[in-house]
């Protein structure tokens, strides 16, 4: 039940009965509210906004990995607009998935570009998009071992990499 009032919704989060705490995820739906009431058919524009996001930010990563850029471009567009997801523009109920996506993989490339350069403030951007994706969906905790692997693949032929090193890097 809605409730008029800036403190409503907030609380409701807050004081659900559901088993997960997911309070980054009701965000984009409070503002939606504020924006177009009750007209859902709105609501798509902020999971077309997700979706188109993740699958910028898969075409990046790969650029990053691969350095081949038809291939990250092909990638990206596929995985934005692949016919499988179209769950997740259509049915506003499932947004956080590609929100959460949005998330991890900003962290990921935020953590890649740490690597490279070592600048604490894209470690501290790394670590908040990951929390803001872990507060979006619980299944963002992968990417702790995915930065693992990445970082035990790709970096190892320095010479003073080795697993125990890799993870406390991170």
């Amino acid at each position: 039940v809605y409730q008029e009032g800036s403190n409503t919704l907030i609380l409701k989060v807050l004081t659900s009965h559901n088993a997960m705490y997911r309070p980054i995820a009701a965000f984009p739906t409070y503002i939606a509210y504020t924006i177009w009431g009750d007209n859902f058919t709105s609501y798509r524009f902020i999971n077309l906004f997700f979706q188109i996001l993740s699958g910028i930010l898969v075409y990046f990563l790969l650029l990053r990995i691969s350095g081949k850029h038809f291939f990250s471009l092909l990638c990206g567009i596929l995985f934005a607009f692949h016919w499988t997801h179209v769950e997740t523009i259509a049915w506003y109920c499932v947004f956080q998935e590609s929100m959460y996506v949005s998330f991890v993989l900003l962290s990921m490339l935020l953590f890649i570009r740490y690597f490279d350069n070592n600048r604490l403030i894209l470690y501290l951007l790394s670590l908040s998009f990951f929390v803001f994706g872990f507060f979006t969906q619980e299944k963002a905790i992968l990417l702790i071992p995915l930065i693992t692997t990445y970082d035990f693949i790709f970096n190892y032929r320095r010479k003073d990499n080795n697993l125990k090193k890799t993870i406390l890097r991170i």
